[in-house]
């Protein structure tokens, strides 16, 4: 009998779900640099539910790859979900750097390949990018994540193991491309509006500043006029993104809302260092609203993630050709 080629449906993976794990770990980092006995037990919770994310994620993407259900060069060239492509090796990259405690010699490992897949692929999207000539209407502040993302976080990794030429290397690139893409980004915003979809990406413009600044006070630990001028951005990008909350009601919740979760853990990240810096009254109180806040907005974004998938709303369903008899 001849073979006959039905449509069946499954689940897909696209890159653009990365950035849940990717959050999570951010928000381990913010409890880890609290200092805190109990929130160091709370980081690692959060350490390993986002390992257990991303290889839930990543290994049927990975699969998918390997069975040609999906082709790595659509998904580097794809606009949504190519800059997510790296995060694949950035949110491992982030959980191994805080093995050091435990293991130096794993953790130095470790960072070091997901380093090199963090900037290889990185580098990847970009060429992708520059080869398909994408047009400015394809840009949104996304595109921060592989360039200057990446470049930022490897930096503030390596910069653990007093790898600092290359840490400072890394941080000038990564500020580079923030100002760069800062432009296009912002010409792309002003003339052609996001579709509702992915209008919760706008949330990184906070998150790029926020990551620079927290760079900065890792990689050259100088709280001085340019740790200032940094931070002093990140707060006024702060105050723009509560100013266009309206702007975010306007989109029906989807994966995208999970890139307020690495926006604001960074962000208060940065507060917790400043704190602890400065040393305020009652600075406990202080570091206790930063952890608040970021792990609030991880909690919310839980919960109505789990709703949705309730409701069959989140994940992505894709065509697939089956063989049938």
């Amino acid at each position: 009998m001849a073979t006959e080629v039905v449509r069946a449906r499954h689940l897909a993976i696209p890159p653009s779900m990365f950035g849940i794990p990717f959050g999570i770990a951010a928000l381990s980092g913010v409890w880890r640099i609290s200092g805190d006995h109990w929130a160091a037990l709370v980081a690692d919770a959060l350490a390993a539910v986002s390992a257990l994310l991303t290889l839930a994620l990543v290994v049927p993407w990975l699969i998918e790859l390997l069975r040609h259900e999906r082709v790595l060069a659509q998904d580097l060239r794809d606009p949504v979900v190519g800059p997510f492509v790296p995060v694949a090796a950035i949110t491992p990259m982030l959980l191994s750097a805080a093995l050091q405690e435990r293991s130096d010699i794993l953790a130095r490992t470790l960072v070091a390949a997901f380093a090199f897949l963090t900037l290889v692929g990185g580098l990847f999207v970009v060429i992708a990018w520059l080869a398909t000539s994408l047009p400015l209407s394809s840009y949104h502040p996304g595109f921060y994540l592989p360039t200057a993302g990446g470049a930022l976080l490897t930096a503030q990794c390596v910069a653990a193991f007093d790898w600092l030429y290359l840490a400072r290397t890394l941080f000038f690139i990564g500020v580079a491309a923030w100002l760069i893409l800062g432009v296009v980004t912002s010409l792309r915003l002003t003339r052609t509006p996001l579709p509702p979809s992915l209008r919760p990406v706008v949330v990184i413009e906070l998150a790029a500043p926020a990551l620079a600044s927290n760079t900065y006070l890792v990689v050259f630990n100088h709280y001085d006029q340019y740790a200032v001028a940094l931070t002093a951005t990140t707060a006024i990008m702060a105050l723009v993104q509560v100013a266009i909350i309206p702007y975010f009601r306007g989109s029906s919740f989807g994966v995208a809302f999970w890139s307020a979760a690495f926006s604001i853990s960074t962000t208060a990240a940065l507060a917790v260092r400043w704190i602890d810096h400065e040393e305020p009254t009652r600075p406990a109180l202080w570091v206790a609203l930063a952890l608040t806040l970021a792990t609030g907005v991880v909690v919310l974004l839980t919960f109505a993630t789990v709703s949705a998938v309730r409701a069959g709303r989140f994940f992505p369903v894709a065509p697939r050709s089956a063989p049938s008899d």
